[in-house]
């Protein structure tokens, strides 16, 4: 008998099956048993292992997280990530802003998979250079963010995030829907 290979995981691998046990399905399924709810601390220090882990697809899963927490602690986490790495605050209130944006312009979609939550409250080290993500319900912000990227010569990582929310609303609800049948 010829034993199975199996890769060792990676840190990718812990990330990606970190975003599925909560809740955010892009790379695996959210399992049906997601164990306790997550601490602020614990979520908060995913959100700088995602931040940090030079893969623009698991950066870009940072505001589908947000979204799946919602309201205040979807704020206390990125106060606590930004605290836990200084460095990162600016790169976390950036996608923080989108995360708000996505969540304002994608709510009919997002209530019917997760319930009504209230919207995460503002983060003092959001760009101010974006707009308020309540102007075109929530539009205007990652447009703002794509074109200033191309104003500058630089890629357009705000179309990436949008991209990866969208397909995160896709796959979960393709979840919730083979869930039911």
């Amino acid at each position: 008998m010829v034993p199975e290979f199996a890769p060792a995981p990676t840190d990718r691998d812990a990330l990606r099956h970190e975003l599925a046990r909560h809740g955010v399905s892009l790379f695996e399924r959210v399992p049906a048993d997601r164990g306790p709810s997550p601490s602020v601390a614990e979520l908060s220090e995913l959100v700088v292992a995602l931040a940090e882990s030079e893969d623009a697809r698991l950066e870009a899963a940072i505001p589908c997280l947000i979204a799946a927490c919602a309201g205040d602690k979807a704020h206390a986490i990125v106060v606590a990530a930004a605290r836990r790495r200084p460095s990162l605050g600016a790169h976390v209130g950036w996608l923080y802003r989108l995360a708000r944006a996505l969540i304002i312009s994608r709510r009919p979609e997002l209530e019917r998979l997760f319930g009504v939550n209230p919207d995460p409250p503002p983060f003092e080290l959001e760009p101010t250079e974006l707009p308020d993500p309540s102007v075109l319900n929530g539009e205007a912000t990652p447009w703002a963010a794509s074109e200033g990227a191309r104003d500058r010569g630089e890629p357009d990582d705000a179309d990436s995030v949008v991209q990866m929310f969208d397909k995160w609303l896709r796959l979960r609800s393709d979840e919730v829907a083979s869930a039911r049948a």
